[in-house]
């Protein structure tokens, strides 16, 4: 065997069980860098051993007169005993007894009447320490021989005994001998008990004495019970540096002083009956701790469970955060959803929504207040904020609390003051604005003064105005037109000086009498025109739908046959969406799109459109597989190709773009793809591309005929070569082998 497994089987023989909550040290001789093994030649600590034996003096044996499983030694009152301690090498000893003691020497004595009971000697070295006992009894009176032992009711044996809530265990005392007297004690107290079987009501210490004439003889025997968590109350929001007891909430802030805190799990008594007992923690999330303390930093339940052999016991502390609110920038937002912080402007009818929101917290409260009224019956994360809301100016509170504290913020709420503009003309009735009277063309205007009429231009506001337009400008009172002039036409604005939510404005349009422009198209609807092939570029009126060949162009005309000027002219391409292509009365173009013509002035808006495409255009094409040219011998005016049955032959269509075509022919036909066949005798005959837009449609032929031959295959001659004519071809490969 090598030293390193000397040394872990050393270790192994060296352990003792541990039996009591206590703390254990166990110190071995070190060499930096070596294994504890033999031949370092540095000393191993063994357990400590002990050995108690005792000598009567002039008397042989141990001087009893009965023989006993314990060891004993008898003598009387003046005779001289020794007791001795065998020990391991290094191992340091004591002998204690009634009445007598000794350090690391024999103990020797003469014997008188307190002697008589056990003497326990106790080696001790760093591994831990061990006791051997012997007992002095009379020599000619033996002391009772004492049996303890835990049972239940039905006198079954309990080797682990452990405190029952049936109360069905009992410890029972037998003595060897007959006549004695017994005597129980739990925890040092006498009991009223003098039977053989004292019933276990509570853990600890049950001691039986046991007494004759010769003297009395004590046994202990301990009985364990489950550890009990002594649950904290309350909360403590403010720990500090202070262990909070498992079962007491507690606070913890979100980063900073105080984000973590200890937490530890008392026992409602810890003495021997309550020993060997593991501490384990159970943390959120689903995490795990071992030990009787410790940090937690997270929100949430922290349950410790405190067990030994006789059972387990729990508490639970649960954590809370302290509250951090999600507060918004001190700045005004207009009509939208906000942070409890910012500033809110309503300046319409819809509703918007104040969030109260906690970045951290847990188990909160909140109260919602209006300046310092509590909002009946709203506490929740949020708050709408609705055109019954609307007021000069008000304060919305929003307070959370949890046990660990509160947090408070505030939103001002404002409405933008509103603003009203009204025109009248002094000389008519107040409801009449002048646009329906005889001689005056109805105008999109509010109101229609005549030159040389008085106008008056007010405006109603809760706070400053300004009034302004062509005629002029008035503050914070209405603006007066004496003698209108076309000049003075145009749109008037009334805007508040207030303008911490935006400045509210409202306006009317002061008009000289006029007409909105209109269009000249033809009508209904819109015809097709097409431009003559021998024309490169035509004019023509807006409304119609207009054919074009590629190479030619058109300009399309926007007059109008009313409107008062000016008139603003702008066109636009439905290929390019709204984006303007042209500021003229009239465009020219070549392109394939629908154009739209939109004339406006003061007074209204025009709007026209036409569409332009091309004439389809179409070209047939045939061939025949494996031939050049069109296959045919002769010639002719007409498009065609010549093949034999058998034979394949494709036919295609080039058209313009955007034209759809269709191929038809004898037997066979194809829409918008080319058309391949295998000549049969029924497909001689004319093949037709039909080409359509539009603009309408064109056709283009091409004749399929039989070719000018014997349709036969040319045959191969002996001379071997490749032949071939207009009705087909062969080819012969021979291979010339060399035998």
């Amino acid at each position: 065997m090598d030293g390193r497994m000397f040394f872990f089987l050393y270790i192994a023989a060296s352990m003792t069980a541990v039996t009591h909550s206590q703390d254990y040290t166990v110190r071995f001789p070190f060499v930096p860098g070596r294994f504890l093994v033999p031949e370092d030649r540095a000393p191993v600590p063994d357990t400590p051993a002990v050995n108690v034996t005792g000598l009567v003096a002039g008397i042989s044996g141990n001087g009893c007169s009965r023989a006993s499983s314990r060891k004993r030694i008898c003598a009387n009152v003046g005779m001289s005993v020794t007791i001795r301690c065998a020990v391991g090498p290094g191992d340091t000893y004591t002998i204690t007894g009634p009445g007598e003691s000794s350090n690391n020497a024999p103990l020797a004595f003469t014997v008188a009447d307190n002697n008589y009971g056990d003497f326990t000697c106790t080696s001790t070295n760093p591994c831990g320490s061990v006791t051997d006992t012997i007992r002095l009894e009379r020599a000619d009176c033996p002391l009772p021989d004492v049996t303890v032992s835990v049972q239940r009711g039905d006198g079954t044996i309990v080797d682990s005994p452990c405190l029952r809530t049936d109360n069905d265990l009992f410890v029972s005392c037998a003595d060897s001998l007959s006549g004695s007297t017994v005597a129980w004690y739990i925890n040092g107290a006498l009991m009223s008990n003098t039977g053989s079987r004292q019933r276990v009501t509570v853990s600890g210490n049950y001691t039986c004495v046991m007494t004759s004439t010769c003297g009395s003889v004590a046994s202990t025997t301990f009985i364990k019970e489950a550890p009990t968590v002594a649950p904290g109350t309350g909360i403590i929001a403010n720990p500090g540096s202070t262990q909070v007891p498992a079962g007491t909430r507690t606070c913890i802030s979100r980063n900073g002083v105080g984000y973590s805190v200890r937490l530890v799990c008392n026992l409602s008594y810890n003495n021997e009956s309550v020993s060997d007992v593991t501490f384990s923690w159970s943390t959120p999330g689903g995490g795990s701790q071992s030990g009787s303390a410790i940090t937690a930093s997270s929100i949430g339940d922290y349950t410790c469970t405190a067990s030994n052999q006789c059972g387990s016991s729990q508490a639970t502390t649960e954590v809370l955060g302290r509250i951090v609110l999600i507060k918004g920038g001190a700045h005004t937002l207009i009509e939208q959803t906000i942070n409890i912080g910012s500033w809110l402007c309503i300046n319409s009818n819809n509703s918007f929504t104040v969030n109260c929101n906690t970045a951290f917290g847990t188990s909160v409260t909140r109260t919602w207040r209006k300046n310092d009224r509590v909002i009946s019956g709203v506490n929740g994360s949020s708050y709408t904020v609705g055109p019954s809301d609307v007021e000069r100016g008000w304060w919305l509170y929003c307070e959370v609390m949890n046990p660990c504290g509160k947090d408070v913020a505030f939103s001002p709420i404002l409405g933008r003051t509103l603003v009203t503009i009204r025109g009248r003309i002094p000389a008519l009735n107040i409801s009449d604005n002048g646009c329906n009277r005889p001689g005056i063309t109805s105008t999109c205007a509010d109101l229609c003064p005549i030159e040389g009429e008085r106008v008056e231009i007010s405006c109603s506001s809760g706070r400053g105005y300004v009034i302004s337009g062509p005629g002029g400008i008035s503050v914070d009172r209405s603006l007066y037109i004496r003698n209108f002039h076309p000049s003075d036409s145009g749109t008037y604005y009334c805007v508040s000086t207030y303008t911490h939510c935006s400045a509210a404005a409202d306006s009317i349009i002061i008009g000289r009498p006029g007409v909105p422009p209109s269009i000249s198209t033809y009508p209904p609807g819109i015809p097709t025109f097409t431009l003559p092939s021998t024309i490169m570029n035509a004019t023509i009126p807006i409304g119609f739908a207009i054919c074009l060949l590629e190479h030619q162009f058109v300009t399309i005309d926007c007059s109008t046959q009313s409107g008062t000027e000016p008139i603003k002219f702008t066109w636009t391409a439905a290929s390019t969406g709204s984006r303007v292509i042209a500021s003229e009365m009239r465009i020219t173009v070549n392109n394939t799109d629908m154009y739209t013509c939109n004339a406006s002035n003061a007074f209204g808006t025009s709007t026209a459109s036409s569409i332009v495409e091309h004439t389809p255009a179409v070209n047939v094409t045939g061939e025949v597989e494996g031939i050049l040219g069109n296959g045919c011998s002769g010639t002719d005016s007409r498009k065609r190709i010549c093949a034999e049955v058998g034979l394949s032959v494709t036919i295609r269509c080039a058209v313009g773009p955007g034209d759809t075509y269709t191929i038809t022919g004898p037997g066979e036909s194809s829409n918008n793809a080319p058309l391949t066949l295998t000549v049969a005798d029924n497909n001689y005959g004319d093949f037709t591309c039909t080409s359509t837009n539009p603009c309408g449609n064109i056709t283009d032929i091409i004749r399929l005929e039989k070719a000018d031959c014997s349709c036969s295959i040319p045959d191969v001659t002996v001379s071997i070569r490749k032949g071939g004519n207009t009705c087909g071809k062969q080819d012969i490969t021979v291979s010339v082998i060399n035998n």
